[in-house]
């Protein structure tokens, strides 16, 4: 579930800060109180629900908690149990695969997109290659790849049918289809999901498995994140709370 997006007051945000910090000092509230407070301001309008974690052994904290409902049109309490998307920061987990397989000597990072897929039908600027689209620029955001997830007619997509999987290979021969550079390769920085679909691809190409194999043996399993799933991939380990976008 996502939150509103307002403008940030830094003065008025650093002397809560303060003020928060001081309070610890004093002994007059504790971290977890102190935790469950923000908890309970991020429910409730305009996302019904939230779920907090925090963990830190050098401190001696061990916060999880919810705050708020599964949804909007049920009433049902969320529980820390409960399963939440996490969109773009599996982005996180296309890098680190990528680097790993850097460090195997499997890929180059200045390879060129193109000896792995199939880029003919790529757009890229005027007076540019193809071959300048480098596994590096992917992952930099500065290939000159339009974000195939702001165009209009995606969304509407997207929203008609949310939990219909999409494979990556169909979503990056839209995005190719649909767009135009937005810069040259090696340009400005241009968040890009475009990209980050191109490289879930690459590392399918290189290693034989699926995007979805390669994150579950190289990072989710030896990191015991118990649960922790991928959508589309694998049969659910939680339920999943309701998703907003807005």
């Amino acid at each position: 579930m996502i939150g509103d997006f307002r403008q940030f007051d830094v003065p008025l945000a650093l002397g809560r800060v303060l003020g928060f910090a001081q309070a610890l000092i004093d002994g007059r509230i504790t971290m977890e109180e102190r935790l469950r407070s923000i908890l309970d301001r991020l429910a409730g309008d305009p996302a019904p629900g939230a779920i907090l974690s925090v963990s830190s052994p050098r401190l001696d904290i061990h916060f999880s908690a919810a705050a708020g409902t599964f949804s909007r049109q049920v009433e049902q309490p969320l529980s820390p149990q409960d399963g939440f998307r996490i969109a773009s920061m599996s982005k996180t987990f296309t890098g680190t695969v990528m680097m790993q397989l850097a460090e195997e000597g499997k890929l180059e990072l200045s390879q060129p997109l193109g000896d792995f897929l199939d880029v003919s039908n790529m757009p890229v600027a005027d007076g540019h290659g193809r071959h300048e689209v480098t596994l590096q620029r992917l992952l930099n955001h500065n290939a000159g790849f339009w974000d195939f997830a702001l165009s209009r007619e995606w969304g509407r997509a997207v929203r008609k049918a949310p939990g219909n999987f999409r494979h990556p290979a169909d979503n990056l021969a839209w995005a190719f289809a649909e767009s135009e550079p937005v810069g040259p390769p090696g340009g400005q920085f241009f968040y890009s999901d475009t990209g980050y679909v191109a490289l879930g691809l690459v590392i399918e190409k290189v290693t034989g498995l699926s995007w979805g194999d390669n994150c579950r043996h190289r990072i989710i399993a030896p990191l015991d994140l118990r649960s922790t799933w991928l959508e589309g991939y694998e049969s659910p380990r939680s339920s999943l709370s309701h998703t907003y976008v807005g």
